[in-house]
C-alpha cells in the first residue's frame, strides 16, 4: 500500500468513526482543538493528520491507534480490562490436599477512576470548563493514590468459575488476554 492510499483510508475510517457517533465536524473539530476546516481537509485527504490530533481522536472515541491507521480493531476496551484483571491461583490447603482456586483480582482504584471520568465525560448540564477541572482533579488523585509506596493499590478479589478459566475438559491453560478477550467479546455483542 502507497502513502496516498494510506491517507485515504485513514480519512475515510476518520470520517466513518465520527458519523457512527453521530458528531459533526464541528463538533469533532472543537473537541480536538482544531478547526473545522482543518478537520475536513483530514477527513478529505488533502491534509496530513499529525500525531497530536491522531491522539486526540482516539482518546475522544476510545479506540486504539491501530485502528484509526490500520483498521485493526484492537479493543481499547480489552487493553484497559488487562490493566484492570488479572487471574492469579489462590492456594488453600483442605488437610493434607491442596488446591488452587482461581480469582480475578482487580485494581479496584483504576476502576474507580475511570468511571468517574466517564461520568465526568456524560454529565449533560456540566459546562466544559468545570468538566475540564474535575477531570483533571480525578487525575491527580489516581495518580497520588497509585504512587504512595506505604499503601497497596485497593485490590479486590473475585472467585471464577472453572469454565472460564479452561477452554475444555483437558484443562488447558488460557493465557490471561484470550480470558479477557473472551470476555470482551461476551460484553460487545
Amino acid at each position: 500500500m502507497d502513502y496516498e492510499e494510506f491517507k485515504k483510508d485513514v480519512s475515510l475510517r476518520l470520517k466513518e468513526i465520527r458519523r457512527k457517533n453521530n458528531d459533526t465536524q464541528e463538533k469533532l473539530a472543537t473537541e480536538i482543538n482544531i478547526s473545522k476546516e482543518n478537520l475536513s481537509k483530514i477527513e478529505q485527504g488533502r491534509v496530513n493528520l499529525t500525531l497530536e490530533n491522531l491522539f486526540r481522536i482516539a482518546e475522544h472515541y476510545h479506540v486504539s491507534y491501530d485502528y484509526l491507521c490500520k483498521g485493526e480493531s484492537t479493543s481499547t476496551f480489552l487493553n484497559t480490562l488487562e490493566k484492570l484483571v488479572s487471574i492469579k491461583f489462590i492456594s488453600a490447603q483442605s488437610g493434607e490436599q491442596k488446591l488452587k482456586y482461581p480469582v480475578l483480582k482487580i485494581n479496584q482504584t483504576l476502576l474507580d477512576y475511570l468511571i468517574q471520568k466517564a461520568l465526568a465525560d456524560i454529565h449533560p448540564k456540566m459546562p466544559d470548563h468545570i468538566k475540564a477541572q474535575w477531570k483533571k482533579e480525578l487525575q491527580n488523585n489516581f495518580y497520588n493514590d497509585m504512587n504512595k509506596k506505604d499503601s497497596p493499590y485497593n485490590t479486590e478479589f473475585a472467585l471464577v468459575k472453572e469454565d472460564l478459566i479452561y477452554p475444555d475438559d483437558n484443562k488447558s491453560d488460557w493465557k490471561q488476554s484470550d480470558l479477557l478477550r473472551e470476555i470482551d467479546k461476551a460484553i460487545t455483542q
